[in-house]
């Protein structure tokens, strides 16, 4: 189909990229559709409950959050939420040792 104008928009960190014929025009690279921040590190002491969160940056805004633990098997999820521009996570320790704690958010521009 000669002629027929074609967009492509893509959602990565690629450029957009136009097409009519024989023509084309290239833009400046697209914003990525989301950023992945991770959150300092915590360790949890056996039998306590821990609390890490990971903050977005700049003007983006948190759509969901995973927890990273160590060994996790004692450690259990008793909360996950956002905040203002962060996603909190918190834990409780049920084994006998410490464990770590390490929150990811991800974000959208």
């Amino acid at each position: 189909m000669a002629g027929v104008p074609v967009t492509l928009i893509t959602l990565a960190s690629t450029a957009l990229v136009t097409t009519t014929g024989n023509r084309s025009a290239q833009a400046s690279p697209a914003k990525p559709f989301q950023s992945i921040v991770a959150g300092a590190q915590v360790t949890v002491s056996p039998g306590a409950v821990g609390l890490a969160f990971a903050t977005c940056k700049s003007t983006a805004v948190p759509i969901s959050g995973e927890a990273l633990t160590g060994q996790g098997e004692r450690t259990f999820i008793t909360d996950s939420f956002s905040s203002g521009a962060s996603w909190f996570i918190r834990v409780r320790n049920t084994g006998t040792t410490n464990e770590t704690l390490q929150v990811v958010v991800h974000c959208l521009p």
